[in-house]
């Protein structure tokens, strides 16, 4: 059995009862904290005990505070310990007891977690030591991964194989689809109306009734016989173990590529997508993506926002204002301690984006605007209304020569096509754009903001900053906020409801990891952050409201 990692604990007495509290979550995760309450006991050499739990822990924990520096032990201590991390490459963490704690200058380049991220502290060492826990028992996170292929062999029948961490799962099996299954959300949308006379509260029942009949059906075309059978008793064992479940939906049909793959229901009713720890990806496999290396940080969002003027445009314009802040409030803690930054353009244009891209990466595109089937509405400098097809977009990213990691459309339909279009995000995929979050419908702004500032939020905070694991974050805390929102009465928030599955990721090659922090001897996949000035993040734009983002012309669902 393996030995239980210990972590050596720097810190002030005066904070003594806040890291105490730390500790003991350590403790209860398998980790052995050293610390002088606990190590050094009656009668001890203080100074000998030091040398040896500095001598014998396998990474290093300094919580800062504002009286951390005024002790000359402590200041001993974090330059043994800063020694270590540079010569011995021993894993080192800040944890900041106070957000704004003056950190010494040889670590001013690492990162920071806040007191209150305990599990992200956990999972942090755990990844840097890749030991397993032994009290209780725990081993090294692992990331099962369900592969589900889906073919069309017939109108309405399909053929779906799937493995499991590269095991098959049996023979490729054929399933005729029923009446309650859509192969689009947008089509499920429109097979739904709900009259205006209607009370409220039975709109909301029919709706859920509704969205159970498409996640059941959806569930027998896609999660067939041994299919589901194993991912529920996978499922089970993940939650058991705190591992995560992957789903991958592959296919190389654009029209079974906006199936409704989010609402699939085992037959015990759960819906995977809403689960703790399982997040849901789509790959189109005639993608031609290889994929990004790594970005260093900090993490860089470029905003693209089109708002075109009144009497310029034939849609009503949107919120923009909210959608702004809410990106910039939620990576605001990541930016005041140099983890983050964000650029909003001023002029929500291709050329402009490309611009953007010449002078410096980033890791996130974020695109807004009005949309429907294989365009969004941008803007040129006279804020005219200016269609941008996933062509436009494609081409103003490669000839700045640069690749961006993620894209995401934050704009109604930019995952749906229709007969005569291809969606927004497969005509990214298409043209070698590795990584799009794209609308399936028309999406209420209320959700759309709600959704993508939780993103970002998860994002800018995760030491391992995978898109995938991100948007399951977001998902599952959107959701509770929505059933918390139903529950005191409020309608407009619980009738999103609809559309809880109308988000999807798509892939040209399986992989969502936005960014790399390379720490000294480690290959780990995490984000490294330095400093960022939001500079053009304040925001300056018209503030008229429109319920949701499709264009002129599409349905909204809201």
């Amino acid at each position: 059995m393996a030995a239980n990692i210990l972590a050596f604990c720097s810190y002030r007495s005066v904070d003594k009862a806040r890291v105490q509290e730390i500790t003991q979550r350590l403790v209860a995760a398998g980790i052995e904290p050293w610390w002088d309450t606990w190590d050094i006991q009656p009668g001890d050499s203080f100074v000998a005990r030091i040398n040896e739990g500095l001598h014998k822990s396998d990474v290093g924990l300094i919580f800062l505070s504002h009286r951390t520096q005024e002790s000359p032990w402590v200041r001993s201590e974090i330059e043994s310990l800063t020694r270590q991390a540079i010569e011995e490459k021993k894993p080192l963490f800040l944890v900041m007891l106070d957000a704004d704690a003056p950190v010494p200058e040889l670590l001013r380049t690492r990162s920071r977690l806040e007191a209150r991220d305990v599990n992200a502290l956990i999972e942090a060492i755990y990844q840097r030591v890749q030991k397993p826990s032994v009290a209780p028992p725990r081993w090294t996170h692992r990331d099962r991964q369900c592969h589900i292929m889906v073919h069309e062999v017939a109108p309405h029948r399909l053929q779906v194989q799937a493995t499991l961490d590269a095991r098959s799962l049996g023979a490729a099996q054929e399933v005729q689809l029923d009446a309650d299954f859509y192969f689009s959300y947008q089509d499920f949308l429109r097979s739904t109306p709900h009259g205006s006379r209607v009370p409220a509260e039975d709109r909301i029942s029919q709706r859920d009734r509704d969205l159970v009949r498409l996640g059941q059906a959806m569930g027998r075309a896609v999660l067939p016989g041994p299919i589901g059978t194993e991912l529920a008793t996978t499922l089970h064992e993940a939650q058991t173990t705190g591992d995560s479940l992957t789903l991958i939906f592959e296919t190389a049909i654009p029209k079974l590529l906006a199936m409704p793959f989010e609402a699939a229901r085992l037959a015990d009713g759960r819906v995977l997508a809403l689960e703790p720890g399982v997040r849901v990806l789509r790959r189109f496999t005639p993608a031609t993506s290889t994929g990004i290396a790594p970005l260093p940080g900090p993490l860089r969002l470029l905003v693209a926002v089109g708002a075109p003027d009144e009497g310029q445009t034939a849609n009503v314009m949107l919120d923009q204002e909210a959608e702004l802040q809410t990106i910039l409030d939620a990576v605001e803690p990541a930016r005041q301690q140099g983890d983050a930054a964000v650029r909003i353009l001023e002029v929500a244009h291709p050329r402009e984006i490309q611009r953007a891209l010449l002078a410096q990466d980033y890791h996130v595109l974020h695109i807004s605007g009005h949309g429907r089937a294989g365009m969004i509405e941008m803007e040129d400098e006279d804020r005219r209304a200016v269609a941008m097809t996933a062509a436009d977009l494609a081409d103003a990213i490669r000839q700045s020569g640069r690749r961006v990691p993620l894209i995401v459309l934050a704009s109604c339909l930019s995952g749906a096509g229709d007969s005569d279009t291809v969606s927004m995000a497969q005509g990214l995929l298409e043209h070698g754009m590795p990584l799009v979050l794209a609308m399936q419908s028309s999406v209420p702004d209320w959700y759309s903001t709600h959704l993508v500032g939780a993103l970002y939020q998860h994002l800018s905070h995760m030491q391992l900053p995978l898109t995938s694991h991100a948007m399951a974050l977001a998902r599952h805390e959107v959701e509770t906020e929505r059933r918390q929102a139903r529950a005191h009465g409020a309608a407009r928030a619980a009738l999103s409801g609809r559309v809880r599955h109308a988000v999807a990721l798509l892939s040209g090659h399986g992989v969502s990891s936005v960014g790399a922090r390379p720490a000294a001897g480690s290959t780990d996949s995490c984000l490294t952050t330095a400093g960022g000035d939001p500079g053009a993040a304040a925001v300056h734009r018209r503030s008229h409201w429109s319920p949701c983002r499709a264009a002129s012309g599409a349905t909204c669902a809201a």
